[in-house]
């Protein structure tokens, strides 16, 4: 076999010469790479790519456990301080399916209190939901593993300080729920 002469300035192959003294270290690359450009696209398109009005069909039927969420809501709320003291107010929730339907999506929003969204995903390896809570207004964030606890959904995980929290859906009928 022969070996190709280096081009000049380069190797056989026309790559640059390295240093004798250095060693060449090839670059790592992750295992997934991406290149985006962005799109401007009207905002009918945007929300397209992100909702959808079903549950994914391959999951549907364990997708009901929070399915009955999707939609608007009123709500009339109870919030408690660090010190107990209690304050009352209206707000709304609006939930939606989103990826694909294996989501579901929540904004809940309680002027001058919480406005937060939640990210509910279904695990057919677990049977459960992962249930992602961000309110960037507050700075509050949370991981919760929910389940079917009889007629109710009980959702237990930890807040970004670590505390153990556990947050429940219990009374649940097509018009309305408690959320503690």
């Amino acid at each position: 076999d022969t070996v190709p002469a280096p081009r000049p300035g380069g190797d056989a192959m026309g790559a640059p010469e390295r240093s004798r003294h250095r060693r060449f270290v090839p670059r790592r690359r992750c295992a997934h790479e991406c290149q985006a450009r962005r799109q401007l696209e009207d905002g009918a398109r945007r929300i397209a790519a992100l909702h959808t009005d079903r549950p994914a069909p391959d999951r549907a039927d364990k997708m009901g456990l929070y399915g009955w969420l999707v939609g608007r809501w009123e709500m009339d709320t109870a919030v408690y301080d660090d010190n107990g003291a209690k304050q009352t107010g209206r707000g709304e929730v609006h939930a939606g399916w989103v990826l694909e339907g294996r989501a579901i999506q929540d904004v809940w929003i309680l002027p001058g209190t919480f406005y937060g969204t939640t990210l509910r995903v279904y695990d057919p390896g677990l049977d459960a939901w992962h249930i992602l809570w961000s309110d960037p207004v507050r700075q509050y964030y949370a991981r919760q593993t929910g389940r079917a606890r009889g007629n109710d959904i009980v959702q237990d995980g930890k807040n970004d300080a670590g505390d153990t929290i556990r947050w429940s859906f219990t009374e649940i009928t097509p018009n309305s729920f408690r959320w503690r």
